[in-house]
């Protein structure tokens, strides 16, 4: 599985600013439950679209964007652009958002 982890908020910026495929960034915190209920719905979505989409994750302990108001939330970018934010550990919902831009 190809998860790239993320450290700081600078790193962060630079990902969402340079990236030209779809990017999704999980951001998560290990002391939160509904984190670590969304993780495997994570995994399977990064193992269905592994080559067409790039994840990454960000541990809000470590650097939380000032405007993410709750955890857990997955970041989609393309074009160096957010394309929308989507707060649920639900597949279906994850799937949905990848299948509306991963080809826009």
């Amino acid at each position: 599985m190809s998860i790239t982890n993320i450290k700081s908020l600078a790193e962060y910026h630079r990902i969402i600013d340079e990236s030209t495929t779809l990017v999704i960034v999980r951001i998560f915190a290990h002391w939160c439950g509904a984190c670590r209920r969304s993780s495997d719905a994570f995994e399977k979505l990064v193992k269905r679209w592994i080559g067409r989409v790039d994840f990454y994750q960000l541990n809000a302990d470590d650097a939380r964007p000032s405007d993410l108001a709750t955890i857990p939330a997955h970041i989609f970018a393309r074009k160096g652009k957010r394309v929308g934010t989507v707060c649920s550990s639900d597949i279906a919902d994850l799937e949905l958002y990848v299948r509306f831009n991963v080809d826009g």
